[in-house]
């Protein structure tokens, strides 16, 4: 609980310092993963997660690879790892797949490791 509460200060003075900022955002996706490992906050966690993409994707724009890294992989993840909600991770990875690779071209280690994820997803909903 300790580092729940660390990531939780961390967001909070992110949050009062610079409101719907980047560092905002990546401190609440920090905190987001924190809160993940205790069991039953995965709602928590995802409503976290999507502010977080939600302020990444004001400032950075929608199509920026960091919003897909530290937002949208991130949320895959949790839809499938935590939540067991495979259709929505297998969904949230194939978008990720694809800005990455069109931002930073197929051989990029982010858009390999978002392939992956997504073909993972795919055998695991099936």
């Amino acid at each position: 609980l300790n580092e729940l509460h660390m990531y939780g200060e961390v967001w909070s003075e992110a949050r009062e310092a610079n409101p719907n900022s980047v560092q905002e955002a990546l401190a609440l996706v920090n905190f987001a993963g924190a809160v993940s490992g205790h069991h039953g906050r995965g709602l928590e966690c995802e409503t976290m997660l999507l502010h977080a993409q939600t302020l990444l994707e004001e400032q950075l724009g929608v199509g920026h690879p960091d919003v897909a890294v530290h937002a949208t992989m991130p949320l895959g993840k949790l839809y499938g790892d935590t939540l067991g909600r495979w259709a929505e991770a297998y969904d949230v990875f194939g978008k990720a797949a694809e800005q990455l690779e069109a931002a930073l071209g197929k051989s990029h280690s982010s858009a390999i490791e978002a392939k992956r994820e997504f073909e993972a997803a795919k055998v695991k909903m099936l």
